[in-house]
């Protein structure tokens, strides 16, 4: 086993070795670039192969079932899960961590209006189940009574945009830095949420989503009769997903949402009339706080004017009943215990799954760390992430860079001119390891024990004010810089999980992502390359993906290629989705390879870039046999398997897959390995083996 520090050291041997491969070098940033040992060095890259489970199925045949068949054939989905799987697992390692730094924050004292006394206090109110069943639903009358009085279509339309009331519906509105200059913010129009879940639910006529819809209706009329009354409930209930089922087919399809271009951007109100005349856009925007500015940027829905027609089209009761039962969903959990198990239940409906609703305690903490995300996060970094960890990462990821600068710079099919300015966009990336740029800062934030709905909605309305602020800010130059942007992103270092933010051009690896199986310190090369490697390389393809490459250096959509290279591009990109043509997402759920096309190219991009640094780490350092170095090769692609597998729920497999934009996880594993010559190599795997891909018909890109 290596210790980190050598762990460290070796890296930065590696940097300097994968820079000066391409005529540049890296500052030491106080490393020192010192021959180790050939025991050493061979030790760096030979130790600790992953542990697969391995099967007699040949690795030529199913390398995904190779590596992980007796794990699939042992594991057991947990009650409260949707899947387990290497990400699950690391997950669940982090809630324990989290729940131990949280009980040890929760059972000492703090002074009063510190974050910590917040956080107890917040916690605590939601722990208070008395309290909240004593108020029944009278932190929400108001809003009910007001939504009650509305007589018009311009006040539902000033009903759906206020988010002081907060219920939502039609749109949902968000900000995002803008696709045109991409150095400013912008606010963006989508489809809002539908109450049942996914559009196809509401359309779809096979067996389960039938019964979404009849259980769904029973949940939604218990709802709307605590709420609003008795009279006619089911025939209410019945008009509202009428009209979220005309809504859901118009929502824009999964795979046309990926497409940046197609978002249109509207300069004014003026044009928002002009397209779609019958929706009152003027008292919308302007309840939303959004009345002021000129540019709005639009989902690509199946119809704006459409949209608008369902809306005039509507009855005025019908949309009164919408909007109560979008409100009581928004604040259900806050509420009694009835509607709580009922919103909570609802929101299953996305996912396929009929779990329990989770105790009071659990609730309680996803609650407090919600609302106050830092306070435990602060103390898993300071616990959990050394160091040392954090640089050895950000030393790999330049390792990447300077991978991907280096296949940038000698491909064979790009012109100088595309060439050039993806070489610029590459040294634009920007990697956010561990925590966020900035933290948040709670000062203005002042929770009651005793008042869980108020706590809940001072937080949302904190929310909604930070988004209106940032659209009015402007700089005196009248350009806001592009780092000023990437210092408002904030990210969880809770989470775990690694992803590419394209109007930002950075890639974020937050603080519990790394961790095995992602990251191992004490691990090979081989192991880390074939895990955190492939992810970072992964990442780093996004800026280069179908869609991602659409977005120049600074996250401004641009076309920055010649007409030949990306007609090229494009030749590629088909070729690998005709590998994926014709499969399933799921049993029955057919693939779509134009929705899942990003990741697979990206997937292809992270194994690429990691192999070929890992093949720099030995041919830099001593000698090693051929024998050794066919079994650091097994381990960086035994690592990726292991990496990748995961199970889900038969019902959340069904569920989800028509809109995940990735592949499963044995396709990302058996699809793409056979890609790469250096896997036929290192298993030996000849015509007869049932995933052999003739040399001339396998892909690389990047």
């Amino acid at each position: 086993m290596l210790g980190l520090h050598k762990y460290l050291i070796f890296l930065s041997i590696f940097a300097y070795f994968a820079n000066f491969a391409i005529g540049q070098t890296v500052e030491s940033s106080g490393e020192e670039y010192e021959a180790r040992t050939a025991t050493e060095t061979s030790s760096v890259v030979l130790s600790q192969l992953p542990k697969g489970s391995f099967s007699r199925e040949k690795p030529g045949d199913n390398f995904y079932l190779y590596a992980n068949h007796a794990w699939i054939s042992e594991v057991e989905i947990e009650d409260n899960s949707l899947s387990e799987g290497a990400l699950r697992e690391a997950v669940t390692r982090t809630q324990s961590i989290v729940e131990r730094l949280e009980s040890d924050l929760l059972n000492q004292e703090w002074p009063d209006g510190s974050d910590e006394a917040k956080y107890q206090a917040v916690f605590n109110s939601f722990l208070n189940a008395g309290k909240v069943r004593r108020q029944g639903l009278r932190p929400i009358r108001r809003s009910l009574r007001t939504i009650r009085l509305a007589r018009n279509h311009d006040q539902i339309a000033a009903l759906l945009a206020d988010f002081r009331l907060d219920a939502g519906g039609l749109f949902r509105v968000s900000l995002r830095v803008s696709q045109r200059e991409g150095r400013e913010y912008i606010p963006y129009l989508g489809p809002a949420d539908l109450i049942l879940g996914s559009p196809d639910l509401y359309i779809r006529q096979d067996e389960l989503a039938r019964s979404v819809r009849e259980e769904g209706a029973t949940l939604l009329e218990g709802l709307l009769r605590k709420g609003v009354g008795r009279r006619n409930i089911e025939e209410r209930v019945q008009g509202v997903l009428q009209l979220e089922t005309r809504l859901a087919r118009l929502a824009p399809a999964p795979a046309r949402e990926r497409n940046p271009t197609n978002v249109t951007q509207f300069r004014s109100v003026e044009d928002l009339v002009e397209t779609a005349p019958e929706f009152p856009w003027l008292i919308y925007l302007t309840k939303r706080g959004l009345g002021s500015d000129p540019r709005v940027n639009i989902a690509p829905f199946a119809g704006l004017n459409q949209i608008a027609e369902t809306f005039v089209q509507t009855p005025v009761p019908v949309w009164r009943d919408y909007l109560a039962l979008r409100l009581m969903l928004r604040y259900g959990d806050y509420l009694p215990e009835d509607i709580a198990a009922a919103t909570h239940r609802i929101a299953q409906f996305y996912s396929g799954t009929a779990r329990p609703l989770p105790s009071r305690y659990e609730r309680a903490s996803r609650f407090a760390q919600w609302v106050m995300p830092d306070v435990i996060a602060r103390r898993y970094v300071e616990t959990e992430l050394s160091a040392d960890t954090e640089r050895a990462v950000e030393i790999m990821a330049e390792q990447m860079r300077a991978v991907y600068r280096r296949r940038l710079s000698r491909s064979p099919w790009l012109s100088e001119q595309t060439r050039a300015a993806a070489l610029a966009k590459l040294e634009a990336l920007e990697f956010m390891i561990g925590v966020p740029p900035d933290w948040n800062e709670f000062g203005d934030y002042v929770p009651d024990s005793d008042d869980l709905f108020g706590n809940a909605y001072q937080k949302l309305q904190s929310r909604h004010r930070t988004t209106l602020a940032r659209l009015r800010e402007r700089p005196v130059d009248g350009v806001r810089n592009i780092d000023a942007l990437r210092r408002n992103i904030f990210f969880s270092p809770l989470r775990v999980g690694a992803y590419y933010l394209p109007r930002l051009n950075a890639v974020v690896l937050p603080a519990a992502y790394l961790q095995p199986p992602f990251f191992d310190p004490d691990a090979s090369a081989a192991y880390n390359f074939g895990a955190l490697g492939t992810t970072l390389g992964h990442e780093i393809g996004h800026a280069f993906d179908d869609q991602g490459s659409k977005y120049g250096p600074t996250g401004a959509l641009e076309n920055w290629w010649s007409a030949e290279d990306r007609s090229q591009f494009d030749h590629l990109a088909s070729q690998l989705s005709s590998q994926f043509s014709g499969l399933e997402a799921a049993p029955g759920v057919p693939l779509d390879p134009a929705l899942t096309l990003g990741e697979n190219m990206s997937d292809l991009a992270g194994l690429e870039t990691a192999l070929a640094a890992l093949t720099a780490v030995l041919d830099a350092g001593p000698p090693i046999s051929a024998s050794e170095r066919t079994r650091a090769l097994q381990g960086f692609f035994l690592s990726y398997a292991i990496k990748r597998r995961k199970v889900r729920r038969p019902e959340t497999d069904a569920q989800l897959s028509p809109s995940d934009r990735h592949s499963p996880p044995d396709l990302r594993t058996n699809i793409i390995l056979p890609n790469i010559d250096a896997w036929y190599d290192a298993y030996d795997i000849t015509p007869d083996d049932a995933l052999w891909l003739p040399p001339r018909k396998r892909l690389r890109i990047w």
